[in-house]
């Protein structure tokens, strides 16, 4: 939408059939042109981890800026954007355990501050006469009007919960649970699931031969299991995968390897094994 409202030229780099982004394709179509690189941290379909900091130095090389999705990531994992070096960071309230309908949007200082604010309100407005307004300084130019207190309250205590925690811990527990499952689904015929990645975290999806994803699906929920069935807004990657959609597991700190067990139990009863 962006792309044909200032008749811009939008470039895909693909992935390959393990699921990660093909590096050597980015490079070449990287050039002096390339203002914006936008990927996603963790992929919210088949787990894959991006090497951002790699791939933010590559367009840095070129003087284009990074913007990370990170809505699979910031409840997973230890991030740190001084490391990464992205210019914007961006995730849903709801992937870090708060209130829907909240976000955060992390951007360089100095790149907010030469940005048109999107829209206008009470709040933003550091000085103004006869009809030409001075903004205040970012972040208060991008926030007018009355903010969604009670869910950024609720955001706060989220996050506060999750460092008290401590994102190490989490991130070791989603990995051990990651290749728990991915071990036990070997014991499971004729599924086959999506990509094989060098490094994958939190996110499984997988197809069965011969069955309708949505019937199995609908009887795993009736055993108290409840997946993701779809093309989980990733249509490009099933096409990739000449498939209509799959199944996908999406494990968080609260999960275990009973649950993981009990999945595995319906998928058996599912493919009629036991």
């Amino acid at each position: 939408m962006v792309c044909a409202k200032y008749e811009m030229v939008l470039r895909v780099v693909p992935i390959g059939l393990n699921g990660e982004l093909d590096l050597s394709v980015l490079k070449n179509v990287l050039g002096m042109k390339t203002r914006l690189v936008a990927l996603t941290h963790i992929s919210n379909t088949i787990g894959a981890v991006n090497e951002v900091k790699l791939i933010t130095d590559l367009a840095h090389g070129v003087g284009a800026k990074v913007l990370i999705d990170g809505a699979q990531a910031v409840g997973r994992i230890p991030i740190n954007v001084q490391e990464i070096g992205c210019d914007f960071y961006v995730f849903s309230g709801h992937k870090a355990y708060g209130p829907t309908g909240t976000g955060v949007l992390f951007g360089k200082f100095d790149i907010l501050n030469t940005m048109p604010a999107w829209q206008g309100g009470g709040g933003m407005v550091k000085d103004i006469h006869a009809g030409t307004a001075t903004l205040k300084r970012a972040p208060h130019k991008f926030e007018p009007g009355s903010p969604n207190f009670a869910g950024i309250f609720g955001l706060e205590t989220a996050i506060n919960y999750l460092t008290k925690i401590g994102m190490h811990k989490i991130h070791a527990h989603v990995s051990t649970l990651t290749s728990y499952a991915l071990q036990q689904h070997q014991s499971v015929p004729n599924i086959k699931i999506l990509g094989c990645p060098s490094e994958r975290l939190g996110v499984i999806s997988f197809t069965i031969n011969g069955r309708n994803l949505k019937e199995v699906a609908a009887e795993l929920d009736s055993y108290g299991l409840d997946l993701g069935v779809g093309h989980h807004c990733a249509i490009p990657l099933m096409e990739k995968y000449e498939i209509a959609g799959s199944i996908r597991i999406s494990f968080a700190m609260y999960n275990s390897k009973s649950d993981i067990d009990a999945l595995i139990n319906g998928l058996l009863r599912v493919c009629h094994d036991i």
